[in-house]
């Protein structure tokens, strides 16, 4: 089991994050992407609240969960302004923003609700939610886009030489991490695809070849047809 979340070691863990800011205030510790505040740590209270805010006399929005998923829905419109992928189920409400309790919360389980916040801070800043689980693990200290109804967060070890590669690349041209091992897995998957498809015309090849006879009769009718054509 995780040690219980220490709010120095995250703030730290945050801070190395590209683009984060860290501003102090009487009471808490607000951490932004660019101009968009994603994070307010209480070192009083040991709590941790995350953005959007939901409102606290007048209720904007309301937090909305099914199952491991958490939404942050819009009272008067029904707008989702953000979702969470939260298998640990330890958000909920906290004065008026969604949050979490340091004191109950595992470190690898308060970083990935974090990454969330941060991730999401971009989009947000866009007009538009972005999904951030995909390529996250909810176990992992670090991670990261389509929607959240359509993805799923999955834990890969990866060695450390790589992790690093990635984090610099990251930092170099401005993509999360999860993104650029999205990229590469839809390359791969489609460099697989066309490797399957290789196979499977040369297994048919194999089992019925074409005749010489054929394939000369073909080439010349298509000839005529292609001499016909205005180009």
């Amino acid at each position: 089991m995780s040690k219980s979340c220490d709010l120095g070691e995250l703030e730290t863990a945050v801070c190395q994050w590209p683009g984060v800011r860290r501003h102090v205030t009487k009471a808490q510790i607000v951490l932004s992407r660019g101009e968009t505040k994603f994070c307010w740590l209480s070192p009083g209270t040991g709590m941790v609240q995350l953005a959007p805010p939901l409102g606290r006399r007048n209720v904007t929005r309301r937090l909305e969960r099914d199952g491991a998923r958490v939404r942050v829905i819009r009272q008067r419109t029904g707008h989702i302004d953000a979702e969470y992928d939260d298998p640990g189920q330890q958000l909920e409400p906290r004065w008026s923003y969604p949050g979490f309790m340091c004191s109950r919360t595992p470190q690898d389980e308060a970083e990935f609700l974090v990454r969330q916040a941060y991730e999401q801070a971009q989009s947000n800043s866009d007009a538009r939610v972005k999904s951030v689980r995909d390529g996250l693990s909810p176990y992992g200290s670090q991670g990261g886009q389509p929607p959240f109804s359509s993805n799923k967060a999955i834990q890969v070890p990866m060695e450390q030489e790589l992790v690093q590669a990635l984090d610099s690349w990251s930092q170099r041209i401005g993509q999360s991490r999860a993104e650029i091992v999205r990229v590469a897995c839809r390359q791969h998957l489609r460099q697989l695809e066309r490797e399957q498809l290789d196979r499977i015309y040369k297994q048919g090849y194999d089992r019925l070849p074409e005749e010489p006879i054929m394939a000369l009769t073909q080439a010349e009718l298509l000839g005529q047809v292609l001499a016909k054509e205005e180009w």
